[in-house]
């Protein structure tokens, strides 16, 4: 697929450190091996000098931390930092809901790595976002108590997907929605970076885990194999104030609100399930999807059915099934793999899951599989045939964002 770009008007691409790799094992104190949870994790910089770990996630968008991490020791905003109003989001499949509010902030450093400089410990930045709408989180509970406790210092995220639910707040008629952080990434200088990321499951051969500005047409040439895939736009669709949960004030003046982030449908995606138990039976269908870094396990939910009985029945035997993923299409895979579920299901925090299992004694399990596969009702996911693939994906394909085109790119690893 020919895209035309004109990269005179941009910084070159610029790589994002990571305070560990996304796909590790690191050692413990007894020497032995043990692997580390699948995710993306980054230093960011905050208004007034402090540092904080946050999970990169294609599964949401915009900047989640402890309102803490913003304020001084004496719980006050830096003066160029702007409460909003408050702010509620919640998350699945754990069913968490974080409360708190929104903040306009002016510009938060991105890729924090540790040097010594002149003797003395210093935090290098790679790079710099701005202005952002950030949910600066006070409490950590569920739906029926979303103030049952107060949040946990330690935690962070940084959503950076697309065709995901529109969050933030009014003040007035004036929108302020939390956008992408690295749809809006500036140079020390001041430029942008064209609105794209890549991701990767290895920094080998020159490239990096996280690196932002990269034009599809660059990815084509980079890594042989590589597809694009061509996005639906979205339809801008305004917040909705959240009710208010803490102290918290709106500050006078608000500044304009940032940029809106290009709004781009879902991926578009086709999938099959085989049932097992000597069945023969195959149930097909076409919908959308989302490669998610924040979980390792995939979810799926349909608006049809295999058979007129119920609208769930696809997923009551599932049993020994095989599942194909091909996106964008049968006709066209971008994407192609399949994993096979075991013969029984398992409970995980209140929640049924099914194993995924090798498909014959001593055969191994594509390294696209998720760690578990979970059928999810149609009320929870509404609106269509939807994929979570989970992060493991990246493991078989780098992924490419562009979200200045609108476009999604898979380039097999085996093939780089």
């Amino acid at each position: 697929m020919t895209v035309n770009q004109d990269i005179a008007v941009f910084p070159a691409p610029v790589a994002l450190p990571l305070t560990r790799p996304p796909f590790n094992y690191e050692k413990l104190d007894n020497g032995k091996m043990t692997p580390q949870k699948n995710s993306y994790m980054m230093c960011i910089g905050l208004p007034g000098g402090k540092t904080h770990e946050v999970q990169l996630d294609t599964g949401s968008t915009g900047i989640v931390l402890p309102t803490a991490m913003l304020t001084d020791s004496d719980g006050k905003l830096p003066a160029d930092v702007i409460c909003l109003g408050p702010a509620q989001i919640g998350y699945e499949p754990s069913g968490d809901v974080l409360s708190g509010c929104y903040y306009y902030v002016p510009s938060i450093r991105l890729g924090g790595v540790q040097t010594v400089v002149n003797g003395q410990t210093e935090t290098q930045y790679a790079a710099a976002t701005g202005p952002v709408v950030v949910f600066g989180v006070e409490y950590a509970g569920t739906a029926d108590s979303p103030k049952a406790n107060k949040v946990d210092l330690s935690e962070g995220m940084m959503g950076i997907g697309f065709g995901r639910p529109t969050l933030g707040c009014l003040i007035g008629t004036t929108a302020y929605q939390i956008g992408n952080p690295l749809m809006s990434v500036v140079t020390p200088a001041g430029g942008h970076y064209y609105q794209s990321y890549m991701l990767t499951a290895s920094d080998a051969n020159g490239s990096a885990f996280v690196t932002v500005g990269m034009m599809s047409t660059a990815f084509e040439a980079a890594y042989k194999g590589a597809a694009l895939v061509k996005l639906t736009a979205g339809t801008p669709v305004e917040p909705t104030n959240a009710p208010k949960c803490c102290d918290c004030a709106v500050g006078p003046n608000p500044p304009p609100p940032p940029p809106a982030p290009p709004c781009w449908n879902s991926a578009p995606v086709s999938f099959s399930i085989k049932y097992g138990s000597g069945s023969d039976s195959t149930f097909n269908a076409a919908g959308s999807m989302l490669l998610d870094t924040g979980v390792d396990l995939m979810m799926m939910s349909t608006l049809t059915s295999p058979t007129a009985t119920a609208t769930n029945n696809w997923a009551q035997n599932l049993g020994g099934a095989t599942i194909t993923i091909t996106a964008p299409s049968v006709t066209n895979a971008v994407v192609n793999y399949n994993f096979q579920l075991a013969s029984a299901s398992i409970v995980v925090q209140s929640d049924t899951v099914w194993p995924v299992v090798a498909a014959a004694t001593g055969s191994a399990i594509a390294i696209e599989a998720p760690a578990t596969f979970q059928p999810v009702n149609v009320t929870a996911i509404p609106g269509s045939n939807f994929v979570n693939t989970g992060i493991n994906v990246i493991q078989g394909y780098n992924y490419l964002y562009d979200g200045e085109a609108g476009y999604v790119g898979f380039a097999p690893v085996t093939a780089s």
